[in-house]
């Protein structure tokens, strides 16, 4: 049980962001799911504690990336900006794991989230890769979402193209780092999408694992 409390509360402490920083493996739409189911389960001044923490470790996760974005930014900034960022995300945790331990039904209410999530995440990399697999949830999708899975497939075969030509051709990592960000929030934007779709069709979810399995996809972060 703890180390499902440890990772919950990192996933928290890491800021609402909507997009991963270029630096983390972390999930940024389990951590979005994770917050809302928490802030759920508290009362209101559990709540916007929480809330409040949560965007000041947004504001200074911000900061951060400015300086060492900076051309004028010295060592000792960046240190102490880093160490505050550190301080915030401890007192996060710790405010974290008290409802966890007051609330053990919510602890498992997570881990079983987070399994669906990682489920869903998987999949969403398979019906990239994958034809038929493509096809099926397409075909499983509403109208609204069926010409949005196309493109967004689309548009992620060119990012990481892009990618992948800016490194042969030895662009500069701030260019690079730029293309796999873009690339990186096509997906979310995709995950979402394919999110949506599976949690309405269980049948499909389960259709898709099975193919996956077969085909030996696995769960793995992407090397752009």
């Amino acid at each position: 049980m703890k180390s499902v409390s440890f990772l919950v509360s990192v996933l928290l402490a890491t800021a609402l962001s909507t997009q991963a920083s270029a630096h983390s493996k972390k999930d940024p739409l389990a951590r979005e799911a994770a917050m809302a189911t928490i802030i759920e389960s508290v009362d209101a001044g559990t709540a916007a504690s929480i809330q409040t923490r949560a965007e000041l470790i947004k504001r200074q996760h911000a900061s951060l990336r400015e300086l060492h974005q900076s051309d004028t930014a010295d060592r000792g900034s960046i240190r102490t900006a880093r160490q505050a960022l550190r301080d915030s995300r401890r007192e996060m945790g710790r405010e974290i794991r008290r409802v966890l331990d007051e609330q053990p039904e919510l602890r498992a209410q997570l881990k079983s989230q987070r399994q669906t999530l990682r489920q869903q995440r998987r999949l969403s990399k398979f019906v990239i890769a994958n034809d038929d697999a493509f096809n099926l949830l397409t075909n499983a999708a509403p109208a609204d979402l069926q010409q949005s899975l196309s493109d967004n497939r689309e548009l992620l075969a060119t990012a990481r193209s892009a990618i992948r030509d800016a490194r042969d051709s030895g662009a500069s990592k701030t260019q690079v780092k730029s293309l796999v960000r873009h690339s990186r929030e096509l997906f979310q934007s995709h995950r979402a999408s394919v999110g949506r779709i599976l949690t309405d069709n269980a049948a499909v979810q389960t259709q898709l694992l099975a193919m996956a399995d077969e085909a030996g996809f696995k769960h793995r972060a992407r090397k752009h």
